[in-house]
């Protein structure tokens, strides 16, 4: 029993990634108050709540609660607290709330659900995945809105930013997988997602994600092996043509 709700759980979590990846943006600036917060807060929650099903009896019968736990529920105390405080109580309640659900609740629940190497390694193949639908959604989305006369890269937001960010967030996963043994077939299909989230994020042409891109790659880089900087030089100049290529096009 314990075993098929874990499991459930995590598909659950699975399931609550692609909708916080896909809608939380159009869910927090257009869809309504009420649907917003009960449909980000069930996403976030709803995992927690079957960990809590699962593991709560064995808190209880050995009366041992973990730290992370005990962390998590300082947070919301000291957080409740801040909001009583603050000068628009319902307002920094809500962004108290949303940031619970969707930080230390979030870490509890992959503290419990990944330690199992298998779900590991099918979460890193969801994401990679949806890393390379979203390349190709994004190379779409630019050829439809260039001839339309719109320079945009959205993916499912209303702002570049949170879509340069949700890409560098996902290039983790290809990048793991890709560290492990794979057969041919499988690194062509993670290369091609980290080759189409790489292009998307040049067309985004914004400063933060560019610059985020570039530190996470140096970092990888001097941690990994220091042969593969060639390849972060070659990004960073391809990145600056691009740029002053798009400003002309622009000035014309």
């Amino acid at each position: 029993m314990a075993l098929r709700l874990n499991n459930w759980a995590f598909n659950v979590f699975c399931l609550s990634t692609l909708f916080i990846t896909i809608f939380s943006v159009q869910a927090i600036s257009s869809w309504p108050p009420l649907v917003k917060w009960i449909s980000i807060l069930l996403a976030c929650v709803l995992p927690v709540g079957m960990i809590f099903l699962v593991q709560g009896p064995n808190w209880f019968n050995t009366k041992k609660v973990p730290k992370e736990i005990l962390w998590v529920l300082l947070i919301f105390i000291l957080g409740l607290i801040s909001s009583f405080l603050a000068d628009n109580q319902w307002i920094a309640f809500k962004s108290m709330v949303l940031f619970i659900a969707t930080g230390p609740l979030v870490l509890l629940v992959t503290l419990y659900l990944f330690e199992s190497t298998r779900n590991q390694s099918e979460f890193l193949w969801l994401t990679s995945l949806g890393l390379l639908a979203l390349g190709f959604f994004g190379i779409y989305e630019h050829n439809y809105n260039m001839q339309a006369g719109y320079h945009g890269i959205l993916l499912f937001s209303e702002n570049p930013l949170p879509a340069g960010t949700l890409l560098i967030l996902l290039l983790a996963s290809p990048v793991i997988l890709l560290s492990r043994q794979q057969s041919k077939g499988l690194i062509t299909v993670l290369s091609l997602s980290l080759i189409l989230s790489l292009a998307l994020i040049i067309l985004l042409a914004k400063k933060g994600p560019l610059l985020g891109l570039v530190v996470a790659m140096l970092l990888l880089v001097f941690l990994t092996s220091r042969r593969y900087l060639k390849f972060i030089l070659s990004f960073v100049f391809l990145v600056g043509f691009y740029r002053t290529f798009r400003f002309h096009i622009d000035e014309i």
